[in-house]
C-alpha cells in the first residue's frame, strides 16, 4: 500500500532511531543500502529504506516519544499511501465521515457508480472494501462502465498520433447537444465508441430538427389550454399520442437498464419519423 513518490497522504507512522537502528538503512550515492550507524535525522530521508522488522509507532498525531525506550530521536516513515487509498474513502468521506452527518444518513450509499473498466479493481474494488469495513456498507447499488471514446478507426486519441478530437472544439463547432446525442446514441454495452466527425454532424441535424419543431409550435400555437380527452380528439391526435406514449415506455426501459443507446434511437424514431415526417 505504499509508494516511493513525493505527494500522497504520508504514512502515519514514526520508528525510533535508539530501538531500530539495526533495522534502519539507507542508500550511498552507489546506490548501495548501508546501516545507518547514527546517521543525523536531517539526513535521515526518503533515501532511507525500513526493514520489515523494524518497529513502527503508529499514531494520528506525531508521537513526543517512543512508547519503548523513552527516546525522542523519532522520525515519521518517508514512504506515502497508494493514491487508491484515499481514493477508495470517497463514497464516504465526502459525506462527513467519520462523523455521522445528515447528508452521510441521506446519501451513503449512493445508487450508481459511474467509471471505467481500467480501474474497476484500482477504484471499484477498493471502494466496495472500505465501505465495507467502516461503515459495514456497499457504497453503491450498481456500477455502469461507460465506453472508451476512439478516433473513427477504433485507435486511441493521443498528441502524437495526432487524431485527437477536441470535445470543446466540437461543442462549438456543432452545439452541445449534438455531442451529447451521438456519445449516448453510441454507448452500446461492451463497445468501445469509435467516434467520427460525420456522426457528430448527423445527430447536430437531428438536434437542429426538433429546435425548428419547436419553434414552430411556439410560434403558431394558441397558447395553454385545456385540451380534450385522447378518445375525444381527431384519429391523427390519437395516433400520435400513442406513438408518444410506447416511445415514453421504451426511454424509460431503456434508462433502467442503462442502455443509453436504445434510448437515443427510440426518442430519434419517434421525433425524426413519426413527429416530424409525419404529424
Amino acid at each position: 500500500i505504499s509508494r516511493q513518490i513525493w505527494w500522497g497522504h504520508q504514512i502515519p507512522a514514526w520508528y525510533c532511531r535508539t530501538c531500530n537502528q539495526e533495522y534502519l538503512l539507507k542508500t550511498s550515492q552507489s546506490g548501495e543500502a548501508t546501516a545507518q550507524n547514527g546517521t543525523p535525522s536531517a539526513q535521515l530521508t526518503r533515501s532511507c529504506f525500513i526493514t520489515s522488522d523494524a518497529q513502527p509507532i503508529v499514531s494520528r498525531t506525531p508521537p513526543q516519544s517512543c512508547p519503548t525506550c523513552g527516546g525522542t530521536d523519532l522520525f515519521q516513515d518517508p514512504d506515502v499511501l497508494d493514491t487508491w487509498f484515499s481514493s477508495a474513502l470517497w463514497p464516504f468521506s465526502t459525506l462527513g465521515w467519520p462523523e455521522n452527518t445528515e447528508d452521510l444518513k441521506t446519501f451513503y450509499p449512493t445508487a450508481t457508480l459511474v467509471t471505467g473498466l481500467d480501474i474497476l479493481f484500482f477504484w471499484v474494488a477498493r471502494m466496495i472494501m472500505m465501505g465495507l469495513k467502516f461503515t459495514g456498507k456497499v457504497p453503491f447499488h450498481d456500477v455502469y462502465i461507460h465506453a472508451l471514446v476512439r478516433d473513427a478507426e477504433g485507435q486511441k486519441m493521443s498528441k502524437s498520433r495526432g487524431n485527437v478530437i477536441d470535445p470543446l472544439t466540437k461543442m462549438r463547432q456543432y452545439g452541445t447537444d449534438a455531442l451529447r446525442f451521438t456519445l449516448a446514441s453510441m454507448a452500446s454495452p461492451g463497445r468501445d465508441i469509435k467516434l467520427a466527425e460525420e456522426r457528430i454532424e448527423g445527430y447536430r441535424n437531428f438536434v437542429t430538427k426538433l429546435w425548428n419543431a419547436a419553434r414552430f409550435i411556439h410560434l403558431y400555437a394558441e397558447g395553454p389550454r385545456v385540451l380534450p380527452s385522447a378518445e375525444l380528439r381527431p384519429f391523427p391526435d390519437r395516433w400520435i399520442l400513442s406513438r408518444l406514449n410506447h416511445t415514453i415506455r421504451e426511454v424509460t426501459k431503456a434508462f433502467e437498464d442503462y442502455r443509453f443507446d436504445q434510448a437515443a434511437a427510440a426518442l430519434y424514431q419517434f421525433i425524426w419519423h413519426e413527429y416530424c415526417d409525419w404529424f
